[in-house]
């Protein structure tokens, strides 16, 4: 299958389905089950899934076979206040996803092959925010997306080169995102020690 800068839907470019629905495979019992690191959707705030950070559950699948995260997966919520999207590196393996979110694993035998941080990234930003906003519908107040409605947004599919470009660029943005608001946090926390100081200082 080949691909030129032209717009693809989603569910063309690999496989599209949806996290686990927990309540169905958990277990309470230590000695029932295997522990499993758990993808949520706070754990999708930034362009990529740190795994030290992920929630360990205990769950009894009656098979690991397409359930269990891979390297270049690309998680999206499909139901939540915010439209996130994330990329599994390959520490996150053996991980498994919410069912408040849709994988997406790109289809290695496409000849232009999606840069899974180039499609978190377009996902991710304000610029495709409104390609988005359509497809959502207002369910007891919160946003939801159907997975077969994901599937059919567009995808602008331009080179590997250019795709690598940009989620350098998204990667590059992200990071001085974090950098900025460490430096603006240790700032307040150093005005709140003076002034601290100076409240004790006056008593």
């Amino acid at each position: 299958m080949e691909f030129s800068d032209k717009r693809y839907p989603l569910k063309s470019l690999g496989d599209l389905f949806q996290g686990l629905l927990l309540s169905r495979y958990r277990e309470e019992k230590e000695d029932q089950g295997q522990l499993y690191p758990l993808v949520q959707l706070r754990d999708l705030d930034n362009l990529v899934i740190n795994p030290s950070e992920l929630e360990l559950v205990r769950l009894s699948l009656p098979s690991t076979e397409g359930v269990l995260l891979e390297e270049g997966d690309v998680l999206i919520t499909i139901k939540g206040a915010s439209q996130k999207a994330s990329v599994i590196d390959e520490s996150g393996v053996r991980a498994v996803a919410g069912q408040n979110m849709a994988v997406f694993r790109p289809n290695p035998a496409i000849k232009l092959p999606i840069v899974p941080i180039y499609l978190a990234g377009l996902l991710r930003s304000s610029v495709f925010e409104s390609e988005l906003v359509r497809l959502y519908r207002q369910s007891t107040g919160t946003r939801s997306i159907s997975l077969k409605q994901l599937g059919t947004v567009l995808i602008p599919l331009p080179s590997s080169e250019v795709q690598q470009h940009f989620a350098d660029l998204f990667l590059a943005l992200e990071a001085f995102t974090l950098a900025s608001q460490r430096a603006v946090q240790a700032r307040q926390n150093l005005m709140e020690q003076s002034l601290t100081t100076l409240l004790q200082e006056i008593q």
